[in-house]
């Protein structure tokens, strides 16, 4: 008996189960503007939707005749009676704590194509009556500007955008964003930022800074979501007033109408590298704050530069067209880089300049760095020079060996009369340092000079004075004073062959060890021979004589053949070294024979 009553007892709790789990009866969509509430039906109107941007609806299961939330785990499919996707689809409903309903939310794209109302529908394919709910979809077309006037760059101006259907009505359902271009005619486009609608409308504020110079552009607004665009009418943007002047060289193009920069392309502060002496031309443009060109502004340009051997063609040239086109010619490499710079004369405009890397030119000289000061014969010196061009640019690519020659009064010098080391100096990134010079010879109006091929340069004018009196030096007939000449002592030559009883006119010099004379020496110099029995002037040796500035002459004859040294010693100054020379003595011509010693017969 109570076993029968605990059984019937399990049986409604499973009737009961049964109920709770199985009970759902319908299911029920509500789309943005409706709202459901449990126990109560939907209420509200559903809002109108952009073709083609997404919205949510939400999927319910309930009770159709309570109007309560039922739990259930079925699986929904939805489909539309025109162009649409559903996402996710199918619908899986679950329990959303704490309310004990089950629902599912769904994305829904209504077609970019679609208009009108378009029916969405939800069934599971089972026992739960399947619903449906109706939006209308508005289709944009394109975007519709109020009408734009001519601008002024740089000034701003208001604009209103309207999101429309193909019909003309506004979209009022499109609350999205899109972006906003200027689109020139020729120059390209220019990006203005993100516009917001608010029931289809887009109202704010812009500026442009390019100016159309003869060229027209249009506003134009896009959106990718959904995909639409629309143009205002065509327009100008004029100049603002002269603010300030441009400068455009070699290698740079203008970037006109921009709100930063420099007028230049990537910001160039630099032209492209230029030779001391080649013209190059640069344009100046007359410019608004913006570096839009004035085409009506006029006035004369004046050009300068930090290169004091600057021109430029025209010297003062006039703005035509709001520009002017001037040939420039830099000539002093300096520091590398010359700058020019380009102001308005009388004002009104800002000056403006630009930078111009500039190299030598060709080899056109050498130049002596430093001045040649006299020297004293032997003097070791050092000689520095430079590569130049034309413009006295130092030529910094050039690296070659060249001549270096010594000159008196435009007479080259004997090489045994003076020194150079290395003998072919070598010039290095257009400079010679430390070439070592040594001059023997006393000369007035000497000059260096450098030569590589036919380019050539000499150095000061500087003189060579005399070292000081160390020997004295005699010639016969046959040698010749060399005064420098660092071989043979200050003589070259051979004396000629003499005879005896013959006059044979000699010299006697004072001079450095160098064989230069000393016109300050005055002293007496006593004449001897290997011949004891020669004379000089007359007198047997030995014989003196004076020197008058520096040299003396006398007539010495032999008396006795052979070869026979003369020899001159100073009897004033101690230290001189002697002088000597050395003549072959032949016999006289044959007069008489002599026969001696004859026995008797």
């Amino acid at each position: 008996m109570n076993i029968k009553r605990i059984i019937g007892f399990l049986s409604i709790i499973s009737i009961l189960s049964a109920s709770v789990l199985f009970g759902a009866t319908g299911l029920l969509v509500t789309a943005p503007g409706e709202t459901y509430t449990p126990g109560q039906p939907k209420s509200g109107t559903p809002d109108l939707q952009t073709s083609g941007v997404p919205f949510v609806i939400t999927v319910y299961s309930y009770d159709n005749a309570t109007y309560q939330p039922v739990t259930t785990n079925a699986s929904v499919n939805l489909s539309s009676s025109q162009t649409a996707s559903f996402s996710p689809n199918p619908a899986t409903l679950s329990i959303d704590e704490p309310v004990q309903d089950s629902k599912q939310y769904v994305t829904v794209t209504v077609g970019s194509a679609v208009s009108g109302d378009v029916g969405i529908y939800a069934n599971t394919g089972g026992g739960i009556l399947p619903t449906s709910v109706t939006i209308t979809a508005q289709n944009i077309s394109s975007f519709s500007f109020a009408a734009v006037s001519n601008q002024v760059a740089g000034t701003q101006f208001s604009y209103t955008i309207t999101a429309i259907t193909s019909g003309g009505a506004t979209v009022t359902s499109f609350n999205g964003s899109a972006s906003l271009t200027a689109v020139y005619s020729t120059s390209g486009t220019v990006n203005l930022g993100t516009v917001n609608f608010s029931g289809g409308i887009a109202a704010g504020n812009t500026t442009l800074y390019k100016a159309t110079a003869g060229e027209s552009l249009v506003l134009r607004c896009s959106s990718t979501v959904p995909a639409a665009s629309g143009d205002s009418n065509l327009f100008n943007v004029n100049p603002n007033t002269l603010d300030r002047l441009l400068v455009i060289g070699p290698g740079q193009t203008g970037e006109f109408g921009t709100q930063t920069g420099n007028g230049r392309a990537g910001g160039s502060t630099t032209t492209t590298q230029q030779t001391a002496g080649a013209p190059f031309s640069v344009t100046v443009y007359a410019c608004d704050a913006y570096w839009n060109t004035l085409n009506a502004s006029s006035g004369t340009v004046v050009m300068s530069s930090d290169d004091p051997d600057m021109t430029f063609d025209p010297a003062s040239p006039s703005l035509a067209s709001g520009r002017a086109v001037i040939n420039v010619t830099l000539r002093t490499v300096g520091s590398g880089t010359r700058s020019i710079t380009a102001s308005r004369s009388g004002g009104g405009a800002t000056a403006n300049s630009d930078n111009v890397p500039l190299t030598h030119g060709a080899l056109d000289h050498f130049a002596f760095t430093q001045t040649v000061s006299n020297r004293t014969a032997g003097q070791l010196f050092y000689i520095y020079a430079a590569a130049r061009d034309a413009y006295s640019n130092t030529v910094t690519s050039f690296t070659q060996a060249v001549s270096l020659d010594c000159y008196a009064g435009g007479t080259p010098v004997n090489a045994a009369n003076w020194f150079k080391a290395p003998t072919s100096p070598q010039f290095t990134n257009g400079i010679l340092d430390l070439t070592a010079v040594r001059v023997y010879q006393r000369l007035f109006n000497a000059t260096l000079r450098l030569s590589y091929g036919a380019i050539t340069g000499d150095s000061n004018t500087f003189t060579v004075s005399p070292a000081a009196f160390s020997k004295l030096l005699v010639l016969a007939p046959g040698e010749s004073h060399d005064p420098g000449n660092n071989t043979t002592g200050g003589k070259t030559g051979s004396p000629s062959i003499q005879s005896v009883g013959a006059t044979v006119p000699m010299n006697v010099y004072a001079t450095d060890q160098y064989g230069n004379q000393i016109s300050s020496v005055n002293d007496a110099v006593r004449i001897t021979a290997t011949d004891s029995s020669g004379t000089a002037n007359g007198v047997t040796v030995p014989a003196d004589i004076s020197l008058a500035d520096g040299a003396a002459q006398f007539n010495f004859i032999f008396r006795t053949s052979g070869n026979q040294t003369i020899t001159a010693a100073d009897l004033d100054t101690a230290g001189i070294t002697n002088g000597t020379t050395s003549v072959v003595v032949q016999a006289s011509s044959i007069t008489y024979f002599e026969i001696a010693n004859l026995s008797s017969p």
